[in-house]
């Protein structure tokens, strides 16, 4: 595994020097290759192959979609003519953030924090806030998820 993070490690930065962009990056990838040589073990922190990529990408698009339904029923609450829906719109909203806890938790087991915000990038989707600062997370936590 190590040969193949260097291998392909300078692939990619032949591909760079010399302005190749269309092709595709290998799977894994060597960024998310992480060798502890301290304790002898090698994790992979991204998608192993194309069905696990296409998985990551479907959660992404999952989690901004539902995100853009969140912020959409929080603008419907203030809305005075919607009144008489209040209590449906605030069980929604309960509801979205819920799905969200579940795709933050099933995205944290799924990859590594720059394998997530890499993977936004190509697709075009906006980076979520939950990148920032995940609220299902303490603080040691989020260290723990960001240095895996």
């Amino acid at each position: 595994m190590i040969t193949y993070k260097t291998n392909w490690g300078e692939e990619l930065e032949r591909r760079k020097l010399h302005g190749i962009s269309t092709l595709p990056d290998p799977l894994p990838h060597p960024d998310n290759i992480i060798v502890d040589y301290r304790r002898n073990t090698v994790s992979i922190r991204g998608p192993m192959d194309k069905r696990e990529q296409d998985d990551l990408d479907l959660w992404l698009t999952r989690k901004k979609d539902n995100e853009a339904e969140l912020l959409y029923l929080k603008s419907t609450i203030k809305d005075q003519q919607n009144s008489p829906y209040l209590s449906h719109c605030e069980l929604e909203i309960a509801h979205k953030k819920h799905i969200l806890e579940i795709i933050d938790a099933a995205l944290s087991l799924r990859a590594s924090l720059n394998c997530i915000e890499t993977r936004l990038s190509q697709l075009n989707l906006k980076t979520p806030g939950y990148l920032a600062n995940p609220p299902f997370m303490t603080p040691i936590r989020r260290a723990k998820w960001i240095a895996r």
